[in-house]
């Protein structure tokens, strides 16, 4: 059974999700007027966050507990939050780019953010500061997830020539493009806690 949550009145205007470990906290960003919104009694209620202003997201990630989120910008930066997503940090330090997915290990700490046009960045200090690496063959990546510790990362590629899937299994610092599920337009990854389940669409 479901129940509709329509926070915004504007119908069907969500595009990207997360949420906590018990499901208590959750994030969404909306594509209508682009903004932020936060919720910390598992959907009921959402309040509107204009700290990181209004932009085309591209995708959420958020701790166990709630507490630390994060969102990327199509053409612009990635912005993270410390307090259930009250106030907000905009990041310039990996640059103005095309971020098409962001992932978060369970205390927050590590994160993943892809772009469209084959690179990921990895910060271990929940977004302080971020190193940056080239997946081979600089795919296009369409989404990224990590297992709870952060160690076991996978990015899907999206289109030819490198659609592919790309693993990692040390925090982001190589990668290794797994070619036996073929070439495809990937779009989504998902991960159980140990990494040792994946799915891709």
């Amino acid at each position: 059974t479901w129940t509709k949550q329509d926070p915004t009145g504007q119908h069907d205007s969500f595009s990207f999700h997360a949420m906590s470990a018990d499901g208590s906290k959750q994030i969404a960003v909306n594509y209508v007027d682009g903004y932020v919104y936060t919720s910390i009694d598992t959907g009921v209620t959402w309040i509107k966050r204009v700290g990181p202003g209004s932009h085309s997201w591209n995708g959420v990630a958020i701790s166990a507990d709630g507490a630390r989120q994060a969102a990327v910008v199509n053409n612009g930066y990635i912005y993270t939050s410390d307090d259930f997503g009250v106030t907000w940090a905009e990041h310039q330090e990996p640059g103005y780019r095309q971020w098409s997915a962001i992932a978060m290990s369970n205390n927050g700490a590590v994160l993943t953010a892809t772009s469209a046009v084959g690179n990921v960045y990895i910060s271990h200090n929940s977004g302080a500061s971020w190193t940056g690496q080239v997946i081979p063959g600089s795919p296009i990546l369409n989404s990224v997830a990590m297992s709870a510790d952060g160690t076991k990362q996978t990015a899907v590629g999206y289109g030819s020539p490198n659609g592919y899937i790309y693993t990692s299994n040390d925090i982001g610092a190589t990668w290794i493009a797994r070619t036996s599920a073929g070439q495809n337009y990937w779009s989504s990854v998902a991960m159980s806690s140990d990494g040792t389940k994946q799915m891709v669409a």
